[in-house]
């Protein structure tokens, strides 16, 4: 059974898929030709729809909750900077890479203590004044004692 923060994830990823297949589907419609009496007949192919830099950083963003709840830290920070890169704006893409950058760091504290320094480095450059920056600066002293 999916817990309340599982189902969300689930929520928002098939909701933006949706959205982006009816939208795209739609957008078919008014390209339909018109009056066609023979449909064999040479007619241009229907130009390729390409999602926009937001469309994808939204369905990466779903991908890298997904990542998350699967506790894929590494794939989830790729999939959060690919988010970030197309839609710099999306401050769900900054706070989930540098959450994912903390998780990180916690579950390498201890087996290696180097990698868990640069996830904590990772969460400060990418977010310095967040939530967590003092916790992650003390997590960062720790490890590099």
């Amino acid at each position: 059974m999916l817990d309340k923060k599982q189902a969300k994830t689930w929520v928002k990823v098939v909701a933006w898929g949706l959205a982006i297949v009816f939208g795209t589907s739609f957008s078919f419609l008014f390209m339909l030709p018109r009056n066609s009496t023979n449909p064999s007949a040479s007619s241009p192919a229907p130009p390729t729809v390409t999602a926009t830099s937001e469309e994808r950083a939204i369905s990466m963003l779903g991908q890298a909750d997904m990542a998350m709840e699967a506790e894929d830290y590494g794939q989830a920070i790729s999939l959060f900077e690919q988010a970030r890169d197309l839609d710099p704006n999306n401050e769900d893409s900054v706070s989930g890479l540098a959450d994912a950058y903390y998780e990180q760091g916690k579950a390498l504290q201890t087996q290696d203590p180097t990698a868990a320094a640069e996830a904590f480095n990772g969460y400060l450059e990418t977010l310095p004044n967040g939530s967590k920056s003092s916790q992650v600066k003390k997590l960062l002293t720790d490890v590099q004692e």
